[in-house]
């Protein structure tokens, strides 16, 4: 949902910029991303960064902000629990597993109706200081406690029992 997350990038009033890994996979998908870009991005940089090894990847994510992930649809996130994990706070759309990670604040998942929301999370999370620590606090809690396996198990059969 690479269009959608340039949407929400031409909202920002404040500055920002956007890291994407991973390999093209559909060159007409691409294209029109880059067709968005070329637009004009406001305060925002997007940059590519295309395919990453996972331990390089690891090293390099805890030294963003948030993960900003508007999936479509996730029967599972890896590279969402991977971000809790590692102490990222997530930014996700309402159409994964991980829909509680607010109220266990370690992010926010928010629907895809609107894209407003989520600029208004991420220029919150540039106002932040020390209330940042604390969401990364709380991924790392939040990863700990709902991904061991009784959890796991427990909340599948939740979703999809």
């Amino acid at each position: 949902n690479l269009l959608f997350a340039i949407d929400i990038l031409k909202r920002l009033k404040v500055p920002a910029a956007m890291d994407v890994f991973g390999a093209v996979g559909d060159e007409a998908y691409f294209a029109a991303c880059n067709t968005s870009i070329a637009r004009g991005l406001g305060n925002a940089e997007i940059r590519f960064k295309g395919g990453i090894a996972k331990e390089a990847l690891f090293a390099q994510l805890p030294e963003y902000d948030v993960l900003l992930h508007p999936t479509l649809g996730e029967n599972f996130g890896h590279s969402i629990v991977e971000a809790l994990y590692l102490g990222l706070p997530v930014l996700i759309s309402d159409r994964s597993p991980w829909t509680d990670v607010g109220s266990h604040g370690a992010g926010w998942s928010l629907p895809l109706s609107d894209p407003q929301p989520f600029a208004d999370r991420l220029e919150e999370i540039y106002a932040m200081g020390k209330e940042w620590s604390a969401l990364s606090d709380g991924a790392l809690r939040y990863a700990h406690a709902t991904f061991d396996s009784t959890q796991t198990v427990t909340r599948y059969r939740q979703a999809y029992g």
